[in-house]
């Protein structure tokens, strides 16, 4: 025997306000993470901290040059939620070539 049922519910909220709590806080536990430079996984790296640690290799084209005129995207994922930390120091070179006049 087919019917059906007319249920109709309802709920009343009371007008209230919720307080939004500024900072940071202590979600996830990362235990490691991957170096990832224009796109490709470079490494992954078992640890909590890394000093020290010196990506120009991870730069390198094909023939071991660092292409000049190019942007590079470096990434830092890591394995958990994380607050990452970086100090990134770049050193760059020119070469003047002048005639021999000077």
């Amino acid at each position: 025997m087919p019917h059906t049922h007319d249920v109709r519910h309802a709920h009343t909220i009371q007008q209230h306000t919720h307080e939004v709590v500024a900072g940071m806080r202590l979600v996830g536990d990362a235990t490691a993470f991957q170096i990832v430079v224009n796109g490709v996984v470079k490494q992954r790296v078992d640890a909590k901290n890394l000093e020290g640690f010196d990506i120009i290799d991870y730069m390198k084209n094909n023939n071991q040059m660092l292409e000049r005129d190019k942007y590079h995207r470096i990434q830092i994922v890591p394995n958990d939620f994380a607050h990452v930390r970086l100090t990134v120091s770049v050193q760059g070179f020119v070469q003047s070539r002048g005639d021999e006049s000077a």
